[in-house]
């Protein structure tokens, strides 16, 4: 089964460099006068976890997100799939037994091919039977508890650094990379 991992970024200036599929929120979307040309594919975060984290429901209608994720695929280009506006479950138990049940019952009992929103790299070996495509941020968090940047590397930590990102992408389980 092929398998896409889409790389978590809060810079949508990545989408033009990027040679791996990115997934990028609409937050930082929807700030930009002007897109950038995708380099490859991506996808659209909706968004639900700082939404939800800062007003506690959803303040964007619907109709709304359709709009400017039929905006962004026609200006970025190469966009796979938007992501539903989501309410957050199962945070950070992706690589639990329970998390592992459910997942497989959706894909065995329902022919589903599921997004694991946010997994970590545990939950992906857990989970990867059942999964189509995932994405994760992790990498950021990896590069804020690094003692150092990477060699080369002028910024006091690689929690925005593009070749951190791809570096943590590369160490995934040989089927996500």
């Amino acid at each position: 089964m092929d398998r896409t991992f889409y790389l978590g970024t809060h810079h949508p200036g990545w989408l033009a460099k990027a040679s791996v599929p990115l997934f990028v929120s609409r937050t930082r979307l929807i700030k930009r006068r002007t897109f950038p040309g995708a380099s490859a594919h991506w996808a659209l975060d909706s968004g639900a976890f700082t939404e939800l984290s800062i007003h506690g429901r959803w303040t964007v209608p619907a109709e709304q997100y359709a709009r400017e994720a039929r905006l962004f695929s026609q200006e970025i280009g190469s966009l796979d799939f938007a992501a539903p506006q989501d309410w957050m479950c199962i945070c950070r138990r992706q690589a639990t037994k329970t998390a592992g049940g459910i997942l497989a019952s959706l894909a065995t009992a329902y022919g589903l091919r599921l997004h694991a929103f946010g997994f970590k790299t545990l939950g992906l070996r857990q989970s990867s039977a059942y999964l189509r495509s995932a994405d994760s941020m992790a990498w950021s968090m990896a590069a804020r508890r690094a003692t150092a940047p990477l060699p080369g590397c002028s910024h006091a930590t690689c929690a925005n650094c593009f070749r951190f990102a791809l570096l943590w992408r590369s160490e995934l389980p040989e089927e996500w990379r």
